[in-house]
């Protein structure tokens, strides 16, 4: 994350997605050398070279993930590079929000047996880069299967930090779902400083409230009650 704070808003209705920029090819491994760990040593530059996909570049702004695995070869997922993605999900009209950010994995998959009143929508907090996972990987995951295995744990990292955001959010009390969601974050992207743990993302009150099942009056209401605690300040651009 750089020093300047990552802005997290919830978007209106019926976003038009942003134009994708950038698009070129790198090794999946190269980028992600923790991957390469699912490799004998002796084998990882021909798995670096089997592995190159695309890499594209998304604006700021919502976009269409399927729009995005299309560029790749028979593409069905992306792995987040930099930058920072919210994924919004819309159960009769009642939101909840999750953040995905380098080293977070996402399928594009619709949502399993969800009901016609579901909506998702897919936005880029800042100008975010992502690996294309296509045939180039499954290819290579035929040669050197411990591939799957790395993909896999990434992927259940994802799942886990929806569990635990899930947990924060069934803390009693408004100021307690609120500093588990920020220990969370900190935990995640929080940068140590001589005054504490900042975090670089500017969360709206909305967002927040998507993210532990509050409403915005609510969450404002216990941004302030920590802050007369000390125990969550609030530094000039949002951090």
């Amino acid at each position: 994350m750089s020093a300047t704070p990552v802005s997290v808003h919830v978007p209106g209705p019926a976003p038009l997605p942003k134009p994708l920029v950038g698009q070129s090819a790198l090794s999946l491994l190269d980028a992600e050398p923790d991957l390469a760990n699912w490799v004998v040593p002796s084998e990882r530059a021909a798995a670096a070279r089997a592995t190159r996909v695309p890499e594209v570049t998304v604006e700021a702004g919502p976009f269409d993930p399927a729009a995005v695995v299309s560029l790749g070869r028979d593409g069905f997922g992306a792995l987040v590079l930099s930058g920072l993605i919210s994924r919004e999900v819309f159960l009769d009209g009642r939101p909840a929000l999750r953040l995905q950010g380098p080293g977070d994995v996402f399928i594009d998959e619709p949502l399993g047996a969800s009901p016609a009143e579901t909506l998702v929508q897919w936005s880029a907090c800042v100008s975010t880069r992502l690996a294309i996972l296509d045939d180039h990987v499954l290819l290579a995951v035929r040669r050197w299967p411990r591939l799957l295995r790395g993909l896999c744990a990434r992927m259940q990292q994802c799942h886990d930090m929806t569990l635990l955001q899930l947990s924060a959010s069934h803390r009693p009390t408004v100021e307690d779902r609120i500093a588990g969601l920020f220990e969370l974050l900190a935990d995640r992207w929080g940068r140590m400083t001589a005054h504490g743990v900042v975090v670089p993302i500017a969360l709206t009150h909305d967002a927040i409230g998507q993210m532990i099942g509050a409403r915005r009056p609510t969450v404002t209401l216990g941004l302030r009650a920590l802050a007369l605690q000390g125990r969550l300040v609030r530094e000039e651009g949002g951090r």
